[in-house]
């Protein structure tokens, strides 16, 4: 499975005349850090790519399952994805669901459970204990392959997803907010485990995307959400304290919500304590996990680029930017 915890901190107009959208020019500078099981394996520094249809792109890579987590074109659209927690049916029992019947899809997380037949009883008084201990020990072969078929028929199930990393990149050529909405159907991410999804578009508000495994909601106006906080531990507590962290770090815009200085939301994104990074900072640390990276995209009028920073960035250097020159207009599709 997947896994992008982290925080998509926020984002600050890269040109300083206010207001900033609606100019087709426009630019912005995001934030966003990465939080990862220490399980899993490296990930692979960003490079440019291209899609089928010939958009270029820079991204960085998950070795595991090959996937991203964040993705900017040539157009100065990103594309980024967060993790969801409350897991679906596996897509195929979710396919086969109407839109009226979605409500009754399971709430949590598929359990590794099975019935347990209890051991039948012999009505006849004449039975001999030999006989009893006969039929138990039928009923208890009788479960262990119940529980047998169970296990395997939740394998299956989790083989069936598809990775939500994959998502990023089948989006990463995208050259409007428009394409985008056409393709959260949820009969379309039914493949997917839970998630949440930005989009930035220089001259449009933040396009914000939360799929529970059975509804996707899209905000159109997402940068008020911002800072948007995925984490797999206390999500409540992790998110309290890292929004309450934002406002005390982070100035912001009274009417648009947006932070003023983009020197203030880039110390908020790599601030931990003193005494060390722990669940709660932004840039974290859990004997599980940890801040695997932060990426910073620039979208300007001249380029677009993405500064790499391979590992927790309150204790590790930026690395070189990854650009690419900006197209004002996008190509029409082949």
């Amino acid at each position: 499975m997947h896994r992008a915890d982290g925080d998509l901190g926020g984002m600050a107009d890269e040109d300083p005349r206010p207001p900033f959208r609606g100019d087709p020019v426009a630019g912005y500078r995001l934030w966003f850090n990465r939080d990862e099981l220490r399980s899993r394996g490296p990930e692979v520094p960003p490079r440019v790519e291209q899609t089928p249809e010939g958009m270029r792109y820079i991204a960085p890579s998950d070795s595991d399952a090959g996937g991203t987590w964040i993705a900017v074109n040539e157009l100065g659209i990103t594309v980024c994805l967060l993790n969801g927690y409350r897991a679906p049916q596996s897509p195929e029992t979710e396919s086969t669901k109407s839109e009226s019947t979605r409500s009754d899809s399971t709430e949590s997380e598929p359990l590794d459970t099975a019935a347990k037949d209890s051991a039948a009883k012999d009505s006849a008084a004449e039975d001999s204990a030999a006989e009893d201990s006969a039929l138990e020990d039928s009923a208890l072969e009788d479960s262990a392959l119940e529980d047998s078929a169970a296990e395997n028929s939740e394998a299956q199930g989790r083989a069936r997803w598809t990775s939500r990393g994959h998502l990023v990149r089948e989006l990463a050529g995208v050259r409007s907010h428009a394409e985008v909405w056409r393709q959260m159907a949820p009969g379309q991410l039914a493949r997917y485990r839970p998630l949440v999804l930005a989009v930035l578009v220089p001259d449009r508000p933040a396009l914000i995307v939360r799929w529970d495994g059975r509804d996707a909601v899209l905000d159109p106006r997402g940068e008020l959400q911002l800072p948007v906080i995925s984490s797999s531990h206390e999500q409540s507590e992790v998110d309290r304290r890292r929004r309450q962290r934002f406002h005390d770090m982070v100035r912001t815009d009274p009417s648009s919500g947006q932070p003023i200085h983009a020197a203030e939301l880039e110390a908020f994104q790599s601030w931990a304590p003193e005494a060390g990074a722990d669940a709660y900072s932004p840039s974290m640390s859990r004997p599980d996990a940890g801040t695997r990276s932060q990426c910073m995209v620039v979208v300007s009028p001249e380029e677009v680029r993405l500064r790499y920073t391979a590992g927790p960035p309150h204790s590790t250097q930026p690395g070189p930017s990854v650009r690419l020159p900006r197209r004002m207009k996008p190509r029409s599709r082949r």
